[in-house]
């Protein structure tokens, strides 16, 4: 009975917000915060509550306390928030390439009462370039470092390198969270992936350069 009431109450929030259409939220014990300029899809996921759904059960399944994470693509903050209430904001690290989006993240931080430490940049295995392209879409879920044809109005930037390898040491990583859309086909042969015990990959084989 529990579960069916669970998704009764799911089901009417739903359509309390399709109608309200707020820009705040509260997803899985997270408060989020995102843009208002975002499509239809994307705030169906969010209003729906199955944004980035498995990412987080494999997270809350898989992580325990003393972990250390470093998540690459934060995005909004929602599994950067939810490692931080697993295993403690200061086991978490995390990056992101989209400087507007990272601003919502570090409000959502606060909002959860969570402090991880935040780069805003684009993730490369080494330092060896010292900037890189990165293409900004609406839809923050889209954006990425290839231009995509059928994303909407298309904004390129220029990002600080982080240096993942150079992170995985200093914080002593043993879990990484990635969803860098199609980024990751080129990032992750070469990380010093060793002292690794747990990956959560998105892969986007579609993507590519």
């Amino acid at each position: 009975m529990s579960s069916l009431r669970s998704e009764i109450l799911r089901r009417i929030r739903h359509f309390a917000r399709t109608i309200g259409r707020p820009s705040e939220l509260t997803l899985k014990g997270v408060r989020l915060s995102f843009p208002d300029n975002i499509s239809a899809k994307l705030r169906g996921a969010l209003y729906r509550e199955d944004y980035e759904l498995n990412e987080l059960h494999a997270l809350r399944a898989l992580l325990k306390p003393g972990d250390r994470v470093l998540e690459i693509g934060s995005s909004i903050g929602f599994l950067t928030i939810s490692a931080c209430q697993k295993v403690g904001a200061e086991n978490v690290v995390a990056i992101e390439a989209n400087p507007f989006i990272a601003a919502y993240a570090r409000k959502n931080f606060e909002c959860n009462r969570v402090s991880p430490t935040l780069h805003v940049g684009i993730a490369a295995a080494d330092g060896t370039e010292s900037r890189k392209a990165f293409y900004v879409y609406d839809d923050f879920w889209s954006s990425s470092e290839f231009s995509r044809e059928g994303q909407g109005a298309e904004q390129r930037i220029e990002c600080e390198v982080i240096p993942v390898n150079t992170v995985i040491a200093e914080h002593k990583a043993n879990v990484l969270i990635c969803d860098i859309e199609g980024g990751e086909i080129e990032l992750l042969p070469k990380l010093k992936l060793g002292a690794l015990k747990i990956l959560i990959i998105e892969f986007h084989p579609e993507i590519s350069s």
